[in-house]
C-alpha cells in the first residue's frame, strides 16, 4: 500500500516539530492554472461522518485507539460524486476493513456497511489476510488488490456497488499475450469508464518472468489488457532503464502517471548507496509515448525539458471539466530536506526541513508537503507540516487559504492532528472533501467538509 506508506512517512517527518497555533489566513502563491477565485468556497462546515469507538449494525464497534496509537481510520479515506464515502478502519477486534456510507440529500450520513475485512471469504473462495488501499469512481465501482495467507494477490473488483468478483491473479493468464507472474503489486488505479491500470510480474512465452509490467485492462475485458511499459524499457528521453512501477494513476481522456526506480544501464542497481530509490515520473495518454516529467539527478541531463528530482510521494491528476484541461501534480525532492509542489511544471509551494522554504497563509515555515488532491474548476486541496503544526489549504489559482489547522475548535475540543491526501479521491466535483482529526480528548472523527 505505497501511498499510506507514504503517508505516514512523511507524517513521522513532523514528529519532533512543537505543534501549537490555530487561525485562519491568505498568501498570494505563484504557480498552477489560474482559476477565478469567485469560483472557489468561501467558507466551509463540517460534519462529523464516523467517530471512534462508534457501534456498527453488525454488533461490533469501532477501536477506539488502535494498541499501536496508530488512528483506527488510519487515513485512506475517498468520496465520490454521488457523495458515497468508503473509508478504511479498525474495528475492536483489530481487523482492518474498507467500510462505505452514504450522504441523504440533506448531506446526513446514513447506516454503515462493511465491504471487505480481514478474515472474510469473497466469492471466489479468497480468504482475506490483506488488501490495498482501493480505488473507487463515480460509478461506485471499486477495485482492491487482496492478498490471501499464501500471498497469492488477486484483483477483485465491484461493479456498482455489487459483490467482488476476480479480475486478474497471481500467475494467472488474463490473454495470449499476458500472462502474469507471482507479484501483483497492490497499488492499482480505476477510470470513471471502468478502464484499470495496474502494475504486476509478467511471464514471457516460455514461462520465465519478465520482471515488471505496467498493464491496461479495458473496462469489463480482462481478456483485452496489455503491456504498456515494461521493466528494462529506456526512460523515455534518457539511456537510463526502467526497472520498476511502483505507483499509478489513471485519469479522464487516458491520461496517466507512473512512477517507479531506474538504473543508469540496464540490470543496474536502481537505488543509491543509501538505498533510496533512484526514482523517475511519467506522463502519458494512452496510445502515445509518456513524456519524462522528473528524474533523480544521477539518472538524467540538465536542460534536457525534465525536472532532476527525485520523485516524492504519490503523483495526481486534476481535470478541470469547465475547461476541459488537465493538471498534473507531484511532489519533488531536491536533496534531503528541501521537497516542492509542482503544478504543471511550476513550483507552488517549496518545504525545507533545515530551514528557509515557503511560509503557509498562518506564516508559519513550511517543513513538509503531502500530496495535492484535485477538486471542481481546478481548485487544489493539500496539506503541510510546519514549524507551528499541520494545516490543511485550499489553493485557487491565485491565493492560498487555510480550511483547518491544528489547534482548531471543532465541538468544545481542540485540532490536535489532521490527515488528509492520503488517496487522490478526497475531495468530488461538489466541492466536498472528507478528513480525519484527532481532537484534544484523544477521540477520532472522519469529517465531510463542505462549501457554504
Amino acid at each position: 500500500m505505497h501511498s499510506r506508506r507514504d503517508f505516514l512517512k512523511l507524517l513521522s517527518m513532523a514528529v519532533g516539530v512543537t505543534l501549537s497555533g490555530c487561525g485562519e489566513g491568505t498568501s498570494q502563491t505563484a504557480g498552477g492554472s489560474p482559476v477565478d477565485p469567485l469560483l472557489a468556497p468561501m467558507a466551509y462546515g463540517y460534519r462529523v461522518l464516523v467517530r471512534s469507538g462508534q457501534d456498527l449494525p453488525s454488533g461490533r464497534s469501532f477501536q477506539a485507539r488502535s494498541a499501536d496509537g496508530e488512528p483506527p481510520f488510519m487515513g485512506a479515506v475517498m468520496l465520490n460524486d454521488r457523495r458515497h464515502i468508503y473509508f478504511h478502519a479498525l474495528d475492536e477486534a483489530n481487523n482492518r476493513g474498507i467500510y462505505r456510507l452514504d450522504l441523504d440529500e440533506a448531506g446526513a450520513p446514513g447506516e454503515i456497511t462493511n465491504l471487505i475485512r480481514e478474515g472474510s471469504v469473497l466469492a471466489d473462495g479468497t480468504v482475506v489476510a490483506d488488501f490495498s488501499d482501493g480505488e473507487i469512481n463515480n460509478s461506485d465501482d471499486l477495485l482492491v488488490a487482496v492478498e490471501d495467507a499464501n500471498g497469492v494477490t488477486t484483483l477483485q473488483y465491484a461493479q456498482n456497488g455489487g459483490g467482488f468478483r476476480p479480475l486478474a491473479k497471481s500467475f494467472g493468464e488474463l490473454s495470449g499475450n499476458v500472462k502474469l507472474a507471482g507479484y501483483v503489486c497492490q497499488t492499482q488505479s480505476i477510470a470513471d469508464d471502468g478502464s484499470i491500470l495496474f502494475v504486476a510480474d509478467y511471464l514471457d512465452s516460455d514461462g520465465i518472468c519478465e520482471g515488471e509490467g505496467l498493464f491496461l485492462m479495458p473496462s469489463g475485458q480482462p481478456d483485452q489488457t496489455r503491456l504498456l511499459l515494461a521493466n528494462e524499457q529506456l526512460v523515455p528521453g534518457t539511456s537510463s532503464a526502467i526497472q520498476t512501477f511502483d505507483v499509478c494513476e489513471l485519469g479522464p481522456g487516458g491520461l496517466y502517471l507512473v512512477r517507479g526506480s531506474a538504473s543508469a544501464t540496464a540490470g543496474l542497481a536502481s537505488a543509491d548507496a543509501n538505498g533510496k530509490p533512484l526514482t523517475y515520473l511519467l506522463a502519458g495518454r494512452l496510445g502515445e509515448t509518456p513524456r519524462l516529467v522528473a528524474i533523480d539527478p544521477a539518472l538524467g541531463s540538465p536542460g534536457q525539458g525534465y525536472a532532476l528530482a527525485s520523485s516524492f510521494m504519490c503523483p495526481r491528476i486534476g481535470y478541470n471539466s469547465e475547461k476541459g484541461s488537465m493538471t498534473l501534480g507531484a511532489i519533488l525532492q531536491l536533496d534531503e530536506n528541501r521537497t516542492q509542489l509542482w503544478l504543471d511544471d511550476q513550483v507552488l509551494i517549496e518545504a525545507d526541513l533545515a530551514g528557509g522554504g515557503s511560509r503557509s497563509p498562518q506564516g508559519s515555515r513550511i517543513v513538509s508537503i503531502l500530496p495535492p488532491v484535485f477538486g471542481p474548476r481546478g481548485l487544489v486541496y493539500f496539506q503541510v507540516f510546519t514549524e507551528d503544526g499541520m494545516e490543511l489549504l485550499l489553493y485557487d489559482g491565485v491565493n492560498t487559504r487555510t480550511l483547518l489547522s491544528r489547534g482548531d475548535d471543532f465541538n468544545g475540543q481542540k485540532i490536535e492532528t489532521i490527515l488528509f491526501g492520503s488517496l487522490p479521491e478526497a475531495v468530488n466535483s461538489h466541492g466536498e472533501f472528507v478528513t480525519i482529526v484527532e481532537l484534544s480528548d484523544g477521540e477520532t472523527d472522519i469529517l465531510l467538509g463542505y462549501p457554504i
